[in-house]
């Protein structure tokens, strides 16, 4: 369904009555708005989760490095190289934004769908 709103819609309405609680229906249909460029549906879809109460748990990662698991969670900044990783995701969304791996980038920070 990537891309095809209309059917996505369907989906994500039989979804929501099944379980109306969940936060990952919202997620996916405001994910599905944003990348077809419908980024004010994309802003209701999170505006009525947050209306609804349904909360959104925040994402994590879990990444080993050699013998070394650690667990990232968003906006979390208890690791103790907190500075140093932020430092490096800085350089690296610096050189994404140079070679235009991303080509809408700025509007999507700026869309306010992830704060």
């Amino acid at each position: 369904m990537h891309k095809d709103e209309e059917r996505g819609k369907i989906a994500a309405k039989k979804l929501v009555e099944l379980e109306p609680q969940s936060s990952s229906t919202y997620v996916f249909l405001s994910s599905l708005h944003a990348s077809a460029g419908n980024w004010v549906e994309a802003k209701v879809a999170r505006e009525v989760m947050r209306e609804k109460g349904v909360a959104k748990f925040p994402g994590c990662s879990w990444i080993t490095v050699g013998n070394k698991t650690s667990l990232f969670v968003v906006q979390d900044k208890h690791h103790p190289d907190t500075l140093s990783i932020y430092k490096m995701l800085g350089n690296l969304t610096g050189m994404i934004k140079k070679d235009d791996k991303i080509e809408e980038y700025d509007r999507l920070v700026s869309s306010g769908l992830f704060a």
